[in-house]
Order: structure tokens, then C-alpha cells, then sequence
């Protein structure tokens, strides 16, 4: 349970004093919800869930925080799945006011940066859009909410159709709408499903937030 300084109170599930904002790991919460589940959050905190930007605000005026990506790729019979994360020294969301705009920074880790791009950048969803591609609305055409930039400029993707194995199944001129990570991995999947990535959707995956 935590306690904020304008008086929220909520409970939220922590690991080794990170705070989970989000966790998917079997595609049993349906991430491509509406503007107004992602302010005040949905699924189970024990479980697949994303924490929701009031209570995430409202965490972020009684500290500064750094956050971390967790992803873990699928194994096979002889392999089990890996691990990787990247590590962000500045993270930061405004208010509803300025549309939940992200402020990250300072990478260090293991899963290379895919979020570089999305600093200063405002989030979307299907029914309210504030990307930077004039005419076109990129959370509706990648059934996936998020801090998008310039259409066809994506890195990363993590609120995208949840795949039952490492090929996601969406398919399309652009394939970046499953749970699409750009720097990682590398090779593993054939040049014509994996270019930049895009046709790789992971297991799990989790942001978690610690404040500094």
C-alpha cells in the first residue's frame, strides 16, 4: 500500500523495491483498451495488469523515479527463454493536462534502448489520439496504446496484441503490433519475419518503477 502526498492511497506489488507498472506474461488482459482504462488502470496487480496513470502521477509527485524494462523471449525444448532488461535513470509522465507526455533517459542494461524516441511524446490510445502523424491515428492501426512519434518510426511496442509464441500473428505493411522490442533480439527469426525485429513478440515482459 502505498500513501501519496495529495492523499491517494492504493495498493501496488512491488519486487526488490521496484513498483510494477505493468506485466503481461500470457495475454489474459486485453492491453488495447480506451483512454479512460489506461487513467484509472485494469487487470489484477498480482497478475497481467498495467497500474493506471492516476495512481502513476500521483506516485511521481512524491518522488523522482527511474524505470526498467524486463523482457523475456521464448524458449524451446533445449533452450530455455532469456531475460533482458533496459534501465532508464530519468522517467517521468505528466499529468492529463499535458496527455501523460514521457520524459525518459540514462539507459543502462542488457536489452539495448528502444525507447529513446518516445521522449517528450504523448500518449495514445484508439479513442483519443495525440500522436505527431497528422491524418493518421498510430494506436488504432497497431491495436496497441502508446507514446507514438512519426508514423513508420517505431522502437518500441509493448502494449501489442499478446502472441502465443514468437512470431507475431498480426500482420499488415507494418508488423510492429505485438510486443515488439527494436534492439532485441537479433537473428532469431528468418530476415523476412525479423526485420528491425518487428515480427518478434515476447513472453513477458514488465516496466517497473523505483524511485531514485
Amino acid at each position: 500500500m502505498v500513501h501519496t502526498i495529495n492523499n491517494k492511497r492504493f495498493a501496488v506489488r512491488c519486487e526488490n523495491g521496484w513498483i510494477i507498472m505493468a506485466h503481461r506474461y500470457d495475454g489474459s488482459v486485453d492491453f488495447d483498451r480506451t483512454w479512460e482504462d489506461y487513467q484509472e488502470g485494469f487487470g489484477d496487480i498480482m497478475d497481467e495488469h498495467f497500474l493506471g496513470f492516476n495512481k502513476i502521477v500521483a506516485l511521481m509527485l512524491n518522488d523522482r523515479f527511474k524505470a526498467r524494462f524486463e523482457l523475456t523471449s521464448w524458449g524451446n525444448e533445449t533452450t530455455p527463454g532469456e531475460m533482458r532488461y533496459a534501465q532508464y535513470d530519468r522517467f517521468e509522465i505528466g499529468d492529463r493536462k499535458q496527455n501523460y507526455t514521457l520524459i525518459i533517459d540514462g539507459y543502462t542494461g542488457t536489452a539495448g534502448d528502444s525507447m529513446n524516441s518516445y521522449t517528450n511524446k504523448q500518449f495514445s490510445t484508439k479513442d483519443n489520439d495525440h500522436d505527431d502523424f497528422p491524418g493518421g491515428h498510430c494506436a488504432k492501426d497497431s491495436f496497441s496504446p502508446w507514446w507514438y512519434g512519426c508514423y513508420g518510426i517505431y522502437q518500441a511496442n509493448l502494449f501489442g496484441t499478446y502472441a502465443d509464441g514468437p512470431i507475431c500473428p498480426v500482420t499488415g505493411s507494418y508488423s510492429y503490433k505485438c510486443i515488439f522490442w527494436k534492439a532485441w533480439p537479433k537473428d532469431q527469426l528468418p530476415e523476412a519475419i525479423i526485420v528491425n525485429n518487428q515480427g518478434y513478440s515476447f513472453k513477458e515482459m514488465k516496466i517497473k518503477l523505483k524511485p531514485l
